[in-house]
Formats: structure tokens, sequence, C-alpha cells
């Protein structure tokens, strides 16, 4: 979609007036340079819930400023990213600092789902949130296309939620081997879902 600075201004505003808001789901919204502000650093609500699917704008500090506002978070849902983290190096790095934010700063942090739709070969285990894990999250939920087969991101999850007792994953056909061992890493799992398509 396409927007002016009346439309921004206008979520501005409304979150802005938000005391008690504890879930927010975002859908092809945009945040860019030309028209958000810095004022959503000043958000009044702690969310417990977020959702945020085909993002489109850039990872701005408007964007970021407003993200890391959020420290309460027991829900994460991210899909249909790709236009957030690409073409620039500069974005992976920016994503990767946020994601640090939000899914280990988030301490009551209790689920996370990803739904990866895009070739995410160049994100490495070794450079996504290096030592760092989130011992709360109980639940994730993984999506994979045929885009993607060496991405290293369920390897990564392996990594930073020891502890999930529940696991829904969604894979390509010529992967299931690598899921299946990295399910092994969960010797807590009391819930298993696998779709392999």
């Amino acid at each position: 979609p396409s927007y002016n600075r009346s439309d921004v201004e206008e979520l501005e505003n409304f979150l802005l007036e938000q005391r008690h808001l504890k879930k927010l789901s975002m859908s092809r919204f945009r945040f860019n340079s030309s028209y958000s502000t810095n004022r959503l650093e000043n958000v009044q609500f702690q969310l417990e819930e977020l959702k945020l699917k085909d993002i489109i704008w850039d990872i701005t500090a408007h964007a970021r400023l407003f993200l890391k506002t959020q420290k309460n978070l027991k829900h994460f849902k991210l899909s249909k990213f790709q236009r957030w983290i690409t073409p620039r190096e500069q974005n992976f790095q920016l994503f990767n600092d946020l994601m640090k934010h939000i899914l280990i700063s988030n301490t009551h942090m209790e689920s996370v789902a990803f739904n990866e739709r895009f070739s995410f070969s160049y994100l490495k285990n070794t450079e996504f949130l290096v030592g760092e894990c989130n011992k709360n999250v109980k639940k994730l939920t993984y999506a994979r296309c045929m885009s993607s087969p060496n991405s290293e991101l369920l390897m990564a999850f392996t990594r930073l939620f020891p502890n999930l007792t529940s696991l829904d994953i969604t894979c390509i056909n010529s992967d299931a081997v690598n899921i299946l061992q990295a399910v092994q890493s969960f010797p807590g799992l009391v819930e298993i879902s696998i779709t392999s398509n």
C-alpha cells in the first residue's frame, strides 16, 4: 500500500493515546524516514502480544525506537519479513540487534513464531544473538519454505530457547532429517507437530 504523511501521523497519534493496550497486530504497515517520527518511543503501554506480518518498512530509527519500548512481551510472531532486512547488510545487523531486544530482553516471553518465507541463508547460527538465550520460551512455531534450504535460523533457535516444551514446525521434504535432529535438542518436549510440504 501507499501512504501519505497524514496516514502515519494518524497511527502515531492513536498509539500515543493508548495506555492499556496489551495486544497489537500490524500487517503491511510502513514506518519510514519520510513520514515517521520519534514520538513512538513515548508510548505508554506495554504489550503482552505482538504480531508483525509482511513488514514493508526499513528498520529505521523510528521502528526500532517503537519496538524497543516493549519489555513485557509474552508472545511474539514475525512473518513474511524479507523486505524488512534486505538487501543491505546494515539492515541485517539492525535486525539482529532488534531481535536481541525482543527475544532476550523480554524475559517474560513464552512463545515465539517465525514464518521464514524467503532465503535466509546468510543468517548464520554463530552470528545470530551469539551467546544469548531465553530460558522462559516454552513454545516455538517455525515455518520454512523451499527457498531457504540453507538457513541456520532453526539451529539458532535450538540454542536460544533450550527449554521448549512445545514445537510446531513446517519444513520442506528434503529438510526432514535436519528437523528431526533439531527436535532432539529439546529433551523436555511434551508436544510436537511436524508438517512436511
